[in-house]
C-alpha cells in the first residue's frame, strides 16, 4: 500500500473523479461487531468542512470525513462487495473504519449516507 495522505488542500486537488473502496466495522454499543460492511464510489464532491462524497454505482452519495490515516492507495486488482456482488477494478483508494451504532435505525442511515456533517 501507499503513503497516508497528510494535507487536505493537497488531497482535494488530485481526489475528485477517483475511485474508493470503503470498509467499514459496524459495531454495537458494546463494541461488538455486527456487520463487515462494504460500498465503493467515485469521487463526487470535496467539501470545505472536510468531508468528500462518493457517487456510488446506484447513484446515491455516500458522505465520508477526510482522515489521512485511514486512507491508503489500493493496490491493484479486483475487490468483490459481499453484499452486492458488485465487482471494483483497481479501486484508487481504499479507506477502513470502525462505527460505533445506537440502534439498527443508525446502520440504515450510516448504509444509506454515510458519515454525518
Amino acid at each position: 500500500m501507499g503513503e497516508a495522505i497528510e494535507n487536505w488542500d493537497d488531497f482535494r486537488a488530485m481526489l475528485r473523479g477517483k475511485v474508493f473502496l470503503v470498509g467499514v466495522d459496524l459495531l454495537s454499543g458494546d463494541g461488538a461487531l455486527i456487520e463487515k460492511y462494504q460500498t465503493a464510489g467515485v469521487v463526487e464532491e470535496l467539501t470545505n468542512d472536510g468531508f468528500f462524497l462518493l457517487k456510488r454505482e446506484d447513484g446515491s452519495l455516500f458522505t465520508l470525513p477526510y482522515e489521512p490515516t485511514s486512507i491508503k492507495v489500493a493496490d491493484k486488482g479486483e475487490y468483490t462487495l459481499k453484499a452486492t456482488n458488485e465487482v471494483i477494478v483497481d479501486p484508487d483508494y481504499m479507506t477502513t473504519w470502525d462505527v460505533k451504532l445506537k440502534s439498527a435505525d443508525d446502520m440504515a442511515d450510516f448504509k444509506a449516507k454515510g458519515f454525518k456533517r
